[in-house]
């Protein structure tokens, strides 16, 4: 026995305003005629080239091994404070 198209699963499940929203968009998706949760994926990649498109990326990035100037102020560099007021 199926459930009417009419359930309101949101008011159901006394779901929070997060938790309506997923719903919303799942339904959208299979209103599209789109699976969320298809049972087959196509593979892009297996886990060493990943891995390795990973380390390359990694190796192209930029490093600057300089610290932040604002981490690395000496305290003598900092100006005095002011006086106490009276």
């Amino acid at each position: 026995m199926t459930e009417p198209a009419s359930t309101d699963y949101a008011t159901e499940l006394d779901m929070g305003d997060q938790e309506r929203q997923r719903l919303a968009k799942l339904q959208e998706l299979r209103a599209a005629g789109i699976d969320p949760y298809p049972p087959r994926s196509h593979r892009t990649h297996t886990a060493a080239e990943a891995i390795a498109a990973f380390e390359q990326w990694e190796a192209a990035q930029t490093t600057d091994d300089t610290p932040n100037s604002a981490l690395r102020t000496p305290h003598s560099a900092l100006p005095d404070p002011p006086p106490p007021t009276p």
